[in-house]
């Protein structure tokens, strides 16, 4: 079952969460290799976004993500019903 993110907006609101909860950021960057990345200033290097995470922070227990097509925007979250 395809639980969202509905729009870039919405994936990028999802990513900045994660960022602000696991890498004390709030600055998330889409990276050339279709992942995200927090960027934690120049002192520290960026943190990689897993986005298992930020899904099951988002839409509950079970939720996983997903990227068909490869690109920073086309994550989707799911979960097996």
């Amino acid at each position: 079952m395809r639980l969202g993110p509905a729009s870039a907006g919405q994936l990028e609101y999802m990513v900045k969460r994660y960022c602000v909860r696991y890498a004390n950021s709030s600055d998330p960057d889409p990276r050339r290799d279709g992942r995200w990345e927090c960027d934690r200033g120049w002192l520290s290097s960026p943190r990689l976004v897993n986005m298992d995470v930020a899904c099951r922070d988002t839409y509950g227990d079970g939720a996983y993500a997903t990227n068909p097509d490869g690109g920073a925007y086309d994550w989707r979250c799911y979960r097996v019903e």
